[in-house]
């Protein structure tokens, strides 16, 4: 019996972390951390800690670069660990969609940040408690969407510059004036989001030669960017 036990105990894990260009609290290093000192009070061998950076919250997460990766690796572990049900989903359709593939799979999600045990969505108050956590994320999520849609659209409509210069615009005596050019290349960032990850698009665009603002090349960050600014909503 005692064997038993262990063998469940030293089960392997593979960790997720998301961060976004706003997390501080909730950094790489931190989440990192967490993951780790909680494998290890439960005795659990983490294989790999998949990482993706700058990607919302509201992107699907099999449409991540590293939550790909993770799904393909499911078959070797029966176990996920993350810090947040946010860093996870923060859109309810897709976490239900998804954790019911980890359920069918016999593959426990384990939350750190809820006070020191795992939260599975396995049983019906855990899918309970999970369920609602996600629609306050999602809720949170679609308020802040909301006010900062609200903001760019007073700065677009008033002709009002950013902080900095911002790709699809010029700038002339302190007002926003639509550089075409840089609005066809936007569009066609749209249309190949369809199919592609913001990863793959930085790619082509950098193999036809296509650049930033600053004449730099495109990364998936500057990508991802302009895929959930809502001033490019109506371009």
């Amino acid at each position: 019996m005692r064997t038993t036990n262990k063998n469940k105990e030293m089960e392997p894990a593979i960790g997720y972390i998301r961060v976004s260009t706003a997390d501080q609290e909730n950094s790489l290093e931190v989440q990192q951390l967490q993951i780790k000192e909680y494998a290890r009070f439960k005795g659990i061998t983490i294989t790999e800690i998949f990482v993706d950076e700058n990607i919302s919250g509201g992107t699907e997460f099999n449409n991540r670069p590293a939550g790909k990766r993770l799904q393909a690796m499911l078959l070797e572990t029966r176990n996920i660990i993350a810090i947040k049900p946010d860093r996870l989903f923060r859109n309810l359709k897709d976490a239900l969609i998804t954790t019911d593939e980890w359920n069918e799979n016999d593959i426990t999600l384990h939350i750190v940040d809820m006070g020191g045990v795992a939260m599975s969505t396995k049983t019906a108050m855990g899918r309970l408690m999970f369920s609602m956590i996600i629609s306050y994320a999602e809720f949170e999520k679609n308020i802040a969407g909301e006010r900062t849609k609200a903001v760019l659209k007073n700065k677009k409509d008033s002709g009002k510059i950013y902080s900095r210069p911002i790709f699809g615009f010029d700038s002339k005596e302190g007002q926003l004036i639509a550089n075409r050019s840089e609005q066809e290349i936007i569009k066609k960032i749209k249309s190949l989001s369809v199919n592609m990850l913001p990863t793959e698009i930085a790619e082509t665009l950098n193999h036809y030669g296509i650049k930033t603002k600053n004449g730099k090349v495109f990364r998936q960050s500057t990508i991802s960017y302009i895929l959930k600014n809502k001033i490019y909503d109506t371009i």
